[in-house]
């Protein structure tokens, strides 16, 4: 789980492109990549300041678990403590690694800063006592970053594996992979670090195995970061095994997964293993009758005699750490495109076979078990390529699309005033397609008010998993125009030229990305950075605001 601050400073018009800046948490897509997506790949191994950067104050630690890729990290601990970036051009995002070494409260911070003439503020970063890869998008003019630490409660802070990406290699126009399920507590005789696994949809592309990248963030003394081939950063790497497969599909009585050559192909689901093999063999056989397949990977950890190969990567139950993360990174090398998820260890279900599942990109954690007594594994979620809430004459309408619901026997739509409290309000029978398909459910009576809205997807064996929050909001009418081109958004509101006003844009879970103050009849918003959904404007020229929404192709 990650913390920022929105920018809120105010904007000029004639600036207003130079200042935008938007946070995104790593949800990019693929659409193509250039041959070197990476500006800056820093893993801070010498323990000072590598050419080009500048430390102030900045340590040098070597304890594993305070480190990313491999030793050393960083080390803030006090506060001002900074370190700034060497000067790069047409970067789109920025990650890192971060942990701290004990609970902080809600003053610790990591303020992350973007250089385009002045410093201004990009993100503001709560740290954990679990190691986290924060995902931040990188305003269009950056040249450099500065990170600046604020100590709370928190002693020693650790950074690690810095990376800037090149911007046009992941845009908004196409799809990506990302991670659908974790399996945090392994059906496991005493070696986790084997028998644990996780989940993964392809894009529309195919995907070369020797361009896969994962991290597993906070995985105590053992070395995290495995690649599809022998490359620099990765620690270690990932094989596949057709004698394991083989002996998986047997034990399901179906033939559940597939060994694959060089590469996955598009839109296909992939399984990964953290041993090589299976120490203690899952059994699939749940999912014979939903026809689904997987493409079965090892992480190639054949070490079964110490602590370290059995290791859990990911985490159990542990009711007494609420602040107490684990997670999931993920990266194409070719495209340098990533996903992350987390999870809390005191949510995380307590049985053998504990799954952490995530229904779309963006979503909450839901937590499950496969059930301790066979540790017979359940049918994954369904994928949520889609969800909008828009207000409309008729009430507000829920939009939705999926991927491979063929195992979802309905959605149950829930709505709240508060976005905390929900309440069932209707239900959608499932098309169960084994490919894309849409829906929609209309709230007659939101006709005269905003309201919070999730999805429940129920299949046929009971299981729920719950679909991000979004939010339909409701005002009065107006004459405020929106158009937009393949580059720029184009708002003309008809104030006077003096007259100062206000412009807020909303993502459809009701999340502000963007504040500015302006003069002037009409101004343009730059696309790059907007994902393929919809948008709210709440624009204010003193009275009620006016409110219209975009869906910005």
């Amino acid at each position: 789980m990650f913390y920022f601050s929105a920018l809120k400073t105010p904007f000029n018009y004639s600036r207003m492109k130079a200042f935008i800046s938007f946070i995104f948490l790593c949800f990019t897509y693929v659409t193509g990549f250039s041959q070197t997506p990476f500006l800056i790949e820093e893993e801070f191994n010498a323990g000072t300041a590598p050419s080009g950067w500048t430390f102030t104050s900045i340590g040098s630690n070597s304890t594993l678990q305070n480190c990313g890729k491999s030793p050393n990290s960083i080390v803030f601990n006090a506060t001002n403590d900074q370190v700034v970036s060497p000067t790069f051009s047409g970067g789109d995002q920025l990650t890192f690694l971060m942990i701290c070494s004990s609970t902080p409260n809600t003053t610790d911070k990591m303020k992350v800063e973007g250089l385009n003439g002045s410093w201004s503020t990009i993100a503001n970063i709560k740290p954990h006592t679990t190691a986290v890869i924060s995902c931040i998008g990188i305003p269009s003019g950056v040249t450099q970053i500065r990170l600046t630490y604020t100590m709370g409660a928190a002693t020693n802070v650790y950074v690690d594996d810095f990376t800037v990406r090149q911007s046009g290699n992941c845009s908004a126009s196409g799809n990506k992979p990302y991670i659908t399920t974790i399996n945090a507590d392994a059906c496991s005789s005493g070696c986790e670090g084997h028998d644990e696994f996780f989940t993964i949809k392809n894009g529309n592309s195919a995907w070369n195995i020797s361009d896969i990248e994962f991290s597993y963030p906070n995985a105590g003394t053992s070395t995290s970061t495995w690649c599809g081939s022998n490359t620099t950063p990765c620690d270690k790497f990932i094989a596949t095994n057709s004698s394991e497969v083989a002996a998986l599909n047997t034990l399901a009585g179906c033939s559940v997964f597939i060994s694959p050559g060089t590469s996955i192909p598009a839109n296909a689901d992939i399984l990964i293993f953290n041993g090589n093999p299976q120490q203690q063999r899952t059994n699939f056989s749940g999912l014979c009758s939903t026809g689904k397949t997987y493409y079965a990977l090892f992480a190639n950890n054949t070490n079964t005699s110490s602590s370290d190969g059995c290791n859990g990567r990911f985490g159990n139950r542990n009711t007494g750490c609420s602040d107490c993360y684990r997670g999931l990174f993920l990266r194409n090398r070719a495209s340098g495109c990533t996903d992350t998820v987390s999870y809390q260890v005191d949510q995380i279900n307590g049985n053998d076979g504990a799954m952490a599942l995530y229904a779309s990109q963006g979503s909450p954690a839901n937590y499950t078990s496969s059930g301790a007594s066979t540790c017979a594994f359940i049918a994954l979620p369904v994928r949520i390529t889609t969800f909008y809430a828009s207000a409309e004459t008729t009430g507000n309408v829920l939009y939705w699309e999926t991927m491979d619901d063929e195992t979802i026997a309905r959605y149950t739509v829930e709505k709240s005033d508060n976005g905390t409290e929900f309440a069932e309000i209707g239900e959608v029978l499932s098309k169960r397609a084994n490919n894309k398909s849409a829906y929609s459910y209309t709230d007659a009576d939101g006709g005269n008010s905003s309201a919070y809205y999730r999805l429940k997807s129920t299949d046929a064996d009971g299981n729920e998993i719950y679909s991000q929050v979004v939010f339909a909001i409701r005002t009065q009418a107006d004459n405020m125009v929106i158009t937009q081109d393949q580059t720029e958004i184009h708002i003309t509101t008809g104030a006077r030229d003096a007259q100062l006003q206000t412009l807020e844009v909303y993502t459809g879970m009701g999340t502000k990305i963007l504040e500015a103050k302006f003069t002037g009849m009409s101004f343009s918003i730059p696309k790059a950075g907007f994902d393929k959904q919809l948008y709210f404007f709440v624009y204010r020229a003193g009275g009620n605001p006016i409110i219209k929404k975009l869906f910005v192709e």
